[in-house]
């Protein structure tokens, strides 16, 4: 049963991830209700609030679960006294602490099973909203409900409150507790609603005042736990994708400096090369306009008479000096016209430095734009990586549909290489349990000839089981022994028929809890070895954990890990099987299965301990 406060409660057949901590509040419901028993399920008016009453050696207690807005459960015990609550709080109409007598929240408005159509009639005939609105300020009735109630009337959700008359209400009142009356005598057609391929809503019935595609299913728990693993796994991928997604954005913006950077880079080197050949093409020229400048100076010339020679030379046409465009005297700068391009010339060197500056120059850059696209390639490797990231997020099964469990996986358990089921217990209990319950006189009982080991049953069911389920299950049974544990290589185990076991000791005589009598001749198996073996076996639409002797698995999957006894904990031993898997799964959707197992489901099948894989 899965309970999310404000959402729903339902019969799951989901694998959610178990907390690996339970928080204070799932610790003091396990105090108060670990092995009571579920006496009854009852709505609280008609109101969204579910009541699941207990009954256990602390007493009695009821759990209320809220299902509206934030959501809220709470533990009460039999005088109604808030024992804890998910969320303790302070509201304006009610108090939510422990040790205070629970109150309901206030009734938000006339209750649609009761309510008559003059009451409806004069509760919004001065209303000047919508007819919709009027009724969900005063009905205490979801929207959904009020909407699909108006559309079978055929009145329109805009029509306005005041214009409708006391017919028009007592047609809307007949109208809403028939559909009310549709759910509570069972006559439902649980429906998905999709949207665009996304699931808008869920219902026990049909809406046709919902539009969108319907996905029908035999009850309305399936839909509700259909309906909410998909909002779970939309809401689980939208918090993996936000940072990837993040990154991502981050990244581009870089990629989009980068290239203009590259871009600036490119235009300013292309522009050096440019500049340095025309000033290599146009030496002779270049030196010799220096060197007349340079000479009017030394013949006394000012700069403002030097510049009128330019001036002259310019109106003529007269090379070399018709080519300079400006002199900056205070700078002892020449800049010079070659083509569409400027080109400023220090007064102090030659044109052949000059033409060394650019391609110097142009070289440096080349160097900085070689290095700006190593970059712009990483960070477009990057962003190809979590690309890949998100595509693997959408493709994600986050949770798994698992199969209905059968009677026997509360024990240890496999199935021989020739179809016989074998159980085993997993304490002291159980191995009572098995011998009590689930032993049948023509079943062969097996047990390590040392204590500390499980009881194992092969389950006969009419047939005779073979030399080899026995072999099988004398391995499963010495395997899952004290012997694994204290590193024995091999150890022995014996075997008797049903008939044989006995839970009632000799007259007189007393046994221990989980002990039990052996009548007859015992048959002995020595030099058992201890090994196992852990796979994933696909069946039919699910996928589950199998684990025993390595000849039991190998018949059913390909998919597994061998195990002897060893030095590595149970809980790193569980990390390493379930990273072995993965590699063996060859599958994209098996490895995805494998890895939204809980770790713990990797652990339960591991014998006591510690271990190791065989490479």
């Amino acid at each position: 049963m899965l309970i999310e406060a404000g959402r729903r409660i339902s019969i799951t057949s989901y694998s959610y991830q178990i907390p690996k901590k339970p928080t204070q509040f799932a610790m003091a419901l396990r105090k108060y209700l670990r092995d009571s028993k579920l006496e009854n399920v009852r709505q609280h008016d008609f109101d969204r609030i579910v009541v699941l009453s207990f009954k256990g050696k602390e007493g009695l207690f009821e759990l209320h679960i809220e299902l509206f807005g934030e959501g809220n459960i709470i533990l009460v015990d039999e005088e109604g006294v808030i024992k804890h609550a998910l969320k303790q709080k302070k509201m304006k109409d009610r108090t939510i602490a422990r040790g205070i007598k629970l109150e309901y929240p206030p009734k938000r408005g006339l209750d649609p099973l009761t309510i008559t159509p003059n009451q409806l009639y004069e509760a919004i005939k001065n209303e000047k909203t919508s007819l919709a609105a009027a009724l969900v300020k005063h009905l205490n009735a979801p929207k959904e409900l009020i909407e699909e109630t108006l559309h079978q009337c055929k009145i329109p959700i805009d029509v306005k409150a005041s214009d409708i008359s006391g017919d028009k209400a007592e047609e809307i009142v007949n109208v809403m507790k028939k559909i009310i009356d549709q759910v509570k005598d069972g006559s439902l057609n649980p429906n998905i609603i999709y949207l665009n391929g996304n699931p808008i809503t869920v219902l026990p019935i049909d809406f046709q005042s919902i539009e969108g595609e319907r996905r029908y299913y035999q009850s309305f728990n399936q839909a509700v736990d259909d309906f909410f693993s998909k909002i779970f796994a939309g809401e689980v991928k939208k918090a993996m994708l936000s940072p990837v997604q993040e990154e991502i954005d981050k990244l581009r913006a870089t990629l989009r400096q980068q290239q203009r950077k590259i871009e600036e880079l490119e235009q300013e080197a292309s522009r050096n090369y440019t500049l340095g050949h025309l000033v290599l093409n146009n030496l002779s020229l270049l030196d010799e306009a220096l060197s007349q400048i340079v000479a009017m100076r030394k013949l006394g010339l000012t700069w403002e008479q030097v510049l009128s020679e330019v001036e002259k030379a310019k109106a003529c046409n007269k090379l070399p000096l018709s080519i300079v465009e400006k002199v900056h005297p205070h700078e002892g700068i020449l800049a010079v016209k070659l083509g569409d391009h400027e080109v400023k010339l220090s007064l102090s060197s030659r044109a052949s430095e000059v033409a060394q500056h650019f391609f110097q120059r142009a070289k440096e850059l080349s160097k900085k734009l070689e290095g700006a696209k190593a970059a712009l390639k990483k960070t477009e490797e990057k962003i190809k990586e979590l690309e890949k990231q998100v595509e693997t997020i959408e493709q994600e099964e986050v949770l798994y549909k698992l199969p209905r469990k059968e009677w026997y996986e509360k024990f240890r358990w496999f199935k021989t290489s020739d179809g016989f089921l074998v159980i085993a217990g997993r304490d002291t209990s159980q191995n009572e349990a098995i011998v009590r319950k689930h032993l049948s006189p023509n079943d062969v009982f097996l047990h390590t000839v040392a204590p500390g080991g499980p009881v194992t049953v092969i389950k006969a069911n009419g047939r005779q089981p073979s030399q080899k389920a026995i072999e099988e299950a004398a391995q499963f049974a010495a395997s899952y022994s004290k012997a694994w544990s204290s590193r024995h290589a091999a150890t022995e185990v014996f075997w008797v028929l049903g008939n044989q076991v006995s839970l009632s000791p000799p007259s007189g005589e007393y046994l221990p809890k989980g002990s039990f009598m052996i009548y007859g001749e015992k048959n002995f198996i020595k030099g058992v070895e201890l090994k196992t073996a852990i796979g994933i076996l696909r069946d039919g639409e699910f996928c589950k954990i199998v684990y025993g002797p390595p000849s039991a698995i190998k018949a059913q999957t390909k998919i597994f890990v061998e195990l002897l006894p060893g030095d590595v904990p149970s809980n790193e031993l569980a990390k390493a099987v379930k990273e072995a898997l993965m590699r063996k799964a060859e599958e994209e959707s098996l490895k995805r299965f494998i890895r939204s197992l809980p770790i713990e489901y990797f652990q339960q099948a591991l014998p006591p301990k510690s271990g190791r894989i065989i490479e």
